[in-house]
Protein backbone atom coordinates (compact mmCIF):
# COMPACT_ATOMS: atom_id res chain seq x y z
CA UNK A 1 0.00 0.00 0.00
CA UNK A 2 3.15 2.34 0.99
CA UNK A 3 4.54 2.07 -2.61
CA UNK A 4 0.83 2.83 -4.29
CA UNK A 5 1.00 6.05 -2.04
CA UNK A 6 5.04 6.80 -3.40
CA UNK A 7 3.74 5.94 -6.62
CA UNK A 8 4.09 8.73 -9.72
CA UNK A 9 0.25 7.54 -10.60
CA UNK A 10 -1.11 8.46 -6.79
CA UNK A 11 1.18 11.93 -6.26
CA UNK A 12 -0.54 12.68 -10.10
CA UNK A 13 -4.04 11.83 -9.42
CA UNK A 14 -4.31 12.51 -5.50
CA UNK A 15 -6.77 14.71 -5.43
CA UNK A 16 -9.15 12.97 -7.94
CA UNK A 17 -8.49 9.94 -6.12
CA UNK A 18 -9.15 11.53 -2.69
CA UNK A 19 -12.84 12.94 -4.48
CA UNK A 20 -13.10 9.56 -5.51
CA UNK A 21 -13.01 8.06 -2.63
CA UNK A 22 -15.37 10.26 -0.65
CA UNK A 23 -17.51 10.06 -3.55
CA UNK A 24 -17.91 6.59 -2.91
CA UNK A 25 -17.76 6.73 0.79
CA UNK A 26 -20.42 8.82 1.08
CA UNK A 27 -22.71 6.35 -1.34
CA UNK A 28 -22.13 3.50 0.45
CA UNK A 29 -23.21 5.34 3.50
CA UNK A 30 -26.37 6.66 1.92
CA UNK A 31 -27.16 3.75 -0.18
CA UNK A 32 -30.74 3.27 2.04
CA UNK A 33 -31.68 6.72 1.06
CA UNK A 34 -30.61 6.75 -2.37
CA UNK A 35 -33.12 3.73 -3.11
CA UNK A 36 -35.67 5.21 -0.89
CA UNK A 37 -35.41 8.23 -3.17
CA UNK A 38 -35.27 6.29 -6.50
CA UNK A 39 -38.39 4.35 -5.47
CA UNK A 40 -39.92 8.05 -4.80
CA UNK A 41 -39.19 9.08 -8.01
CA UNK A 42 -40.59 6.02 -9.39
CA UNK A 43 -43.63 5.89 -7.71
CA UNK A 44 -43.77 10.06 -9.02
CA UNK A 45 -43.31 8.93 -12.83
CA UNK A 46 -46.05 6.37 -12.59
CA UNK A 47 -48.55 8.64 -10.60
CA UNK A 48 -47.52 11.61 -12.91
CA UNK A 49 -48.33 8.76 -15.98
CA UNK A 50 -51.53 7.61 -14.65
CA UNK A 51 -52.75 11.08 -14.81
CA UNK A 52 -51.91 11.92 -18.18
CA UNK A 53 -53.78 8.55 -19.00
CA UNK A 54 -56.70 10.00 -17.04
CA UNK A 55 -56.45 13.26 -18.84
CA UNK A 56 -56.41 11.38 -22.14
CA UNK A 57 -59.54 9.17 -21.17
CA UNK A 58 -61.64 12.21 -20.08
CA UNK A 59 -60.25 14.04 -23.35
CA UNK A 60 -61.95 11.02 -25.32
CA UNK A 61 -65.09 10.49 -22.94
CA UNK A 62 -65.82 14.28 -23.99
CA UNK A 63 -65.57 13.63 -27.55
CA UNK A 64 -67.53 10.47 -27.56
CA UNK A 65 -70.14 12.88 -25.20
CA UNK A 66 -70.37 15.60 -27.75
CA UNK A 67 -70.69 12.92 -30.79
CA UNK A 68 -73.63 11.44 -28.66
CA UNK A 69 -75.38 14.78 -28.23
CA UNK A 70 -75.11 15.46 -31.45
CA UNK A 71 -76.37 12.30 -32.74
CA UNK A 72 -79.49 12.70 -29.76
CA UNK A 73 -80.55 16.22 -31.65
CA UNK A 74 -80.74 14.37 -34.72
CA UNK A 75 -82.65 11.84 -33.57
CA UNK A 76 -85.04 14.17 -31.98
CA UNK A 77 -84.88 16.48 -35.54
CA UNK A 78 -86.05 13.73 -37.36
CA UNK A 79 -88.70 12.63 -35.63
CA UNK A 80 -88.41 10.34 -32.63
CA UNK A 81 -91.60 9.10 -31.32
CA UNK A 82 -91.99 10.84 -27.86
CA UNK A 83 -93.10 9.01 -25.32
CA UNK A 84 -94.98 9.80 -22.13
CA UNK A 85 -96.12 8.12 -18.74
CA UNK A 86 -99.85 7.16 -20.43
CA UNK A 87 -101.09 5.05 -17.38
CA UNK A 88 -100.86 8.41 -15.36
CA UNK A 89 -101.92 10.76 -18.07
CA UNK A 90 -100.20 13.99 -17.50
CA UNK A 91 -96.99 12.73 -16.27
CA UNK A 92 -93.13 12.21 -18.32
CA UNK A 93 -91.78 8.79 -17.96
CA UNK A 94 -87.79 8.40 -18.99
CA UNK A 95 -86.72 5.96 -21.47
CA UNK A 96 -85.14 2.66 -19.66
CA UNK A 97 -82.51 0.73 -21.60
CA UNK A 98 -83.48 -3.21 -21.80
CA UNK A 99 -87.59 -2.24 -21.86
CA UNK A 100 -89.93 -2.21 -23.74
CA UNK A 101 -92.04 0.35 -25.02
CA UNK A 102 -95.71 0.01 -24.49
CA UNK A 103 -98.51 1.01 -27.08
CA UNK A 104 -100.89 3.97 -25.33
CA UNK A 105 -103.84 2.12 -25.10
CA UNK A 106 -102.25 -1.00 -23.11
CA UNK A 107 -100.35 1.31 -21.20
CA UNK A 108 -102.61 1.44 -18.24
CA UNK A 109 -103.44 -2.22 -18.26
CA UNK A 110 -99.83 -3.62 -17.69
CA UNK A 111 -98.93 -0.85 -15.13
CA UNK A 112 -101.88 -2.14 -13.12
CA UNK A 113 -100.73 -5.75 -14.06
CA UNK A 114 -97.44 -5.83 -14.13
CA UNK A 115 -96.16 -8.48 -17.15
CA UNK A 116 -92.71 -10.54 -17.51
CA UNK A 117 -91.47 -8.72 -21.24
CA UNK A 118 -91.12 -11.63 -22.91
CA UNK A 119 -95.16 -12.50 -22.01
CA UNK A 120 -96.34 -9.02 -23.27
CA UNK A 121 -97.61 -9.74 -26.98
CA UNK A 122 -95.78 -7.91 -29.93
CA UNK A 123 -99.04 -6.21 -30.96
CA UNK A 124 -98.73 -4.45 -27.18
CA UNK A 125 -95.23 -3.29 -28.14
CA UNK A 126 -94.01 -0.70 -30.48
CA UNK A 127 -91.98 -2.74 -33.36
CA UNK A 128 -88.25 -2.66 -33.54
CA UNK A 129 -86.62 -0.19 -35.40
CA UNK A 130 -88.29 2.79 -34.39
CA UNK A 131 -86.42 5.59 -32.66
CA UNK A 132 -88.13 6.94 -28.99
CA UNK A 133 -87.38 9.83 -26.60
CA UNK A 134 -88.50 11.19 -23.84
CA UNK A 135 -88.62 14.23 -22.38
CA UNK A 136 -85.42 14.46 -20.46
CA UNK A 137 -83.30 14.35 -23.84
CA UNK A 138 -82.75 10.78 -23.82
CA UNK A 139 -82.97 9.21 -27.48
CA UNK A 140 -83.11 5.65 -28.14
CA UNK A 141 -83.53 2.78 -31.07
CA UNK A 142 -86.05 -0.24 -30.74
CA UNK A 143 -84.27 -3.01 -30.78
CA UNK A 144 -84.98 -6.77 -30.74
CA UNK A 145 -83.71 -8.04 -27.01
CA UNK A 146 -81.31 -11.43 -27.40
CA UNK A 147 -82.97 -12.88 -24.71
CA UNK A 148 -86.58 -12.49 -25.89
CA UNK A 149 -86.92 -10.83 -29.42
CA UNK A 150 -89.08 -8.31 -28.13
CA UNK A 151 -88.29 -4.68 -29.08
CA UNK A 152 -86.55 -2.73 -26.02
CA UNK A 153 -84.66 0.64 -25.44
CA UNK A 154 -81.48 0.74 -26.69
CA UNK A 155 -78.54 2.78 -27.80
CA UNK A 156 -79.61 5.29 -25.43
CA UNK A 157 -78.38 8.39 -26.19
CA UNK A 158 -78.67 11.76 -24.18
CA UNK A 159 -78.88 15.89 -25.21
CA UNK A 160 -78.94 18.76 -23.01
CA UNK A 161 -79.67 20.67 -26.00
CA UNK A 162 -82.92 22.73 -24.78
CA UNK A 163 -84.37 23.54 -27.90
CA UNK A 164 -84.44 19.58 -28.59
CA UNK A 165 -85.84 19.05 -25.17
CA UNK A 166 -88.76 21.74 -25.91
CA UNK A 167 -89.49 19.75 -29.33
CA UNK A 168 -90.37 16.86 -27.21
CA UNK A 169 -92.04 18.49 -24.56
CA UNK A 170 -94.11 20.42 -26.73
CA UNK A 171 -95.62 17.20 -28.35
CA UNK A 172 -97.53 16.38 -24.95
CA UNK A 173 -98.14 20.31 -24.04
CA UNK A 174 -100.82 18.99 -20.73
CA UNK A 175 -97.77 16.78 -19.16
CA UNK A 176 -96.76 17.50 -15.88
CA UNK A 177 -93.14 18.33 -14.88
CA UNK A 178 -91.93 16.80 -12.15
CA UNK A 179 -90.32 20.06 -10.09
CA UNK A 180 -87.12 19.93 -7.78
CA UNK A 181 -85.22 22.43 -6.24
CA UNK A 182 -84.30 25.46 -8.55
CA UNK A 183 -87.29 24.39 -10.71
CA UNK A 184 -88.59 22.33 -13.41
CA UNK A 185 -86.28 19.70 -15.53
Amino acid sequence: MRDFLKSDFFQEYKEELGVTSFVLILLIINAPRLGAYFQAQSLKQEIYKSGLERVAQIEAEDMVSDEANLVAIERIERGCLPIFQLDNPGSYIALTPGQPVIKGNYAEHYAANPTPTEQIPLSHIMPAGMCVADPYGNTGMLKPSPVHERPVVADVLTTTDEQAIETIKSQATDAYIPQLKGGPL
